[in-house]
């Protein structure tokens, strides 16, 4: 180690210089980083866990009856898990807003070809 003053070679744990007598300042002691903060997801586990079941059934019960409003509860509730910090959890939810939305569209598409589409092509008779 060399004197920060006049560059005089200074043995290890010497506290002044042989040469100039400065001081010798001590070596700063090691201190380990700090890890950073886990950052906590806005819900609990158990609550992303409900709300992916509720997404597959309001995507489910959108394309049975009433796509217009299942069909969107299970496209939100599906967005909502996308909040999750768990990549599990949000790919759960990407899968079942996609889902909720294909099948609301089959939903619409199964009412109309049933109620509709038999009217208009007068296949069913009218009272």
């Amino acid at each position: 180690m060399k004197c920060p003053n006049c560059g005089f070679e200074v043995a290890e744990g010497d506290l002044f210089c042989g040469e100039c007598g400065a001081p010798i300042p001590a070596a700063p002691a090691y201190t380990p980083p700090v890890p950073p903060a886990q950052q906590k997801s806005p819900l609990p586990d158990w609550a992303y866990i409900v709300l992916a079941i509720l997404s597959g059934l309001f995507g489910l019960t959108g394309c049975i009856c009433l796509p217009i409003c299942f069909g969107p509860l299970g496209i939100a509730t599906g967005l909502v898990l996308l909040t999750s910090k768990n990549k599990t959890y949000k790919y759960v939810g990407i899968g079942t807003a996609i889902a909720s939305a294909v099948l609301m569209v089959l939903g619409f598409t199964f009412g109309a070809a049933t109620t509709i589409l038999p009217q208009l092509l007068n296949l069913t008779p009218t009272p």
